[in-house]
């Protein structure tokens, strides 16, 4: 199911964490309040949204965010 945002990379950055743990999760996604479900489905732990923004280039500001928070 392509979209037309997804074309131009207009969508949403967003960040999670495993409550407890310092694990978190940056990614993008067009629905993130569905993507958290999906993510939730599979961990043991509660999964929480720390941040999630709309932007103009997820793509960029998704690999943007990695290369910053990468150990």
């Amino acid at each position: 199911m392509k979209n037309q945002d997804t074309r131009h990379g207009e969508g949403f950055v967003y960040i999670f964490n495993a409550q407890g743990t310092d694990r978190y999760k940056i990614g993008i996604s067009l629905t993130p309040q569905l993507r958290l479900k999906g993510i939730q489905t599979g961990c043991a732990f509660k999964v929480y949204p720390v941040h999630y923004a709309r932007c103009l280039d997820m793509h960029l500001t998704e690999k943007t965010l990695h290369e910053r928070f990468t150990r």
